[in-house]
């Protein structure tokens, strides 16, 4: 349409194109306004519900790292340190009682777990949070030696041998039982003490436990079968030192004492090859 005309019809119809796009040019405008004042209304609350959710946030965050600090403090140790400790000595004894050329001067143990309030450990579970968070405990076992002077303790290994060579000698035939059939102790122990060197791997303490009762309950029958027959002074203490093994063996059993220690290995060994060295003092004395 000519922006000049002398039709007044066409003038018209142009100024109302040209007011109907000014007005909605306006509420265009209008629309537009409103919609910017809305987001300027709404910026101060978004930049507030933002403070406020950081806060929030650090919060959570402080009560977590409490709430991982309360449960640690309250979990039941798995065992207690110096449970643990004695653990890893016994095996270390244990291994060394089977090599009869060789010994353990000294050992070194790392752990990493939760340190309870109650000086014990506990080891990672998933459920105790960020593993980062448990303690490294390090400590080392020494071999003390003996007074000097004195003659070192035979290793468990060569007892047991020395049990075997002893008792097979044809000396302690001649002791049987007097029942039906007769039985002959020397040969059970002989045959106890093959067992045990026959299953040198399957070594733990509660199984020679075991072995040290069942062999004292024969060298026990043998004292009783010597004893008939001499009053030597070295069939008495035969006797004692017997006595003494099945004694030690009782009070070692796991069900008496669960948590053994080195010391415990020690004495067992010591009062087996008591018995041990006695008998074959008394086949000599008694064979000259």
């Amino acid at each position: 349409m000519p922006l000049v005309t002398d039709d007044i019809e066409e003038a018209r119809l142009a100024y109302g194109n040209v007011e109907a796009r000014a007005q909605s040019a306006e509420l265009r405008a209008a629309a537009l306004q409103n919609t910017v004042d809305k987001l300027r209304a709404q910026i101060p609350i978004s930049a507030q519900l933002a403070a406020t959710l950081s806060q929030q946030t650090t919060d959570q965050a402080a009560v977590n790292a409490q709430l991982k600090t309360e449960q640690v403090n309250q979990i039941i140790a798995d065992i207690p340190l110096g449970s643990f400790v004695a653990a890893i000595g016994m095996s270390a004894a244990l291994g060394e009682a089977t090599m009869p050329d060789r010994t353990i001067p000294s050992i070194t143990t790392s752990v990493t777990a939760f340190h309870t309030p109650d000086g014990g450990l506990r080891f990672y579970q998933p459920e105790l949070g960020d593993p980062g968070s448990a303690g490294k405990t390090t400590f080392s076992l020494v071999r003390t030696p003996g007074q000097a002077g004195s003659p070192a303790p035979r290793n468990l290994y060569i007892v047991v041998e020395s049990a075997q060579i002893v008792f097979d000698n044809p000396f302690w035939v001649q002791f049987a039982t007097a029942t039906t059939p007769p039985s002959q102790p020397s040969q059970q122990i002989v045959t106890e003490t093959g067992k045990m060197l026959a299953n040198v791997g399957a070594w733990s303490f509660p199984f020679l436990v075991g072995e040290a009762a069942t062999i004292a309950s024969f060298e026990n029958t043998l004292s009783t079968l010597l004893a008939a027959r001499s009053a030597l002074p070295q069939v008495a203490a035969f006797v004692a030192a017997v006595e003494s093994l099945a004694k030690l063996a009782q009070a070692f059993d796991p069900s008496v004492k669960p948590n053994p220690v080195v010391g415990d290995l020690l004495a067992l060994t010591a009062a087996f090859d008591t018995t041990v060295r006695i008998a074959e003092n008394i086949r000599t004395t008694l064979s000259s």
